[in-house]
């Protein structure tokens, strides 16, 4: 089964995402901020990465950036309520984007169906281009 890494400081929310995904039969990690992610990137790799964005320790953007300087490939789907923080720049390195306010079984049709698409073809949302 496909492994996610989730990035996300909210413990409520990271427990939650961890509970559903699991239950959806997929290997999950969790971290709290970016520099935790990091150094999981460091030592493994993810079919995906639900990324929020506005953390401490290291925010999405900081993660995004790390991703593209060790030319890594693993599929980054922002997850956050704000899009915006992302440079634009950096939109390209992105697969997609879902709404954090989202009901739980719209993320979980999200992720599966970026994790069921490994070409890089699944539509993408609120304007990210991949």
């Amino acid at each position: 089964m496909a492994s996610i890494l989730v990035v996300e400081d909210s413990a409520v929310v990271r427990l939650c995402l961890e509970e559903c995904l699991l239950k959806a039969g997929y290997v999950v990690h969790c971290e709290g901020d970016g520099e935790s992610a990091i150094g999981s990137l460091k030592v493994a790799k993810f079919d995906l990465i639900l990324l929020d964005l506005l953390m401490p320790k290291g925010n999405g953007e900081s993660v995004v950036r790390w991703l593209l300087e060790q030319n890594r490939s693993e599929k980054v789907v922002v997850f956050s309520a704000y899009m915006q923080s992302l440079p634009k720049e950096l939109h390209g390195r992105v697969s997609g984007w879902i709404d954090k306010y989202e009901t739980m079984d719209v993320i979980l049709e999200r992720v599966a169906g970026y994790l069921g698409n490994f070409d890089g073809s699944t539509p993408l949302v609120a304007g990210v281009q991949g």
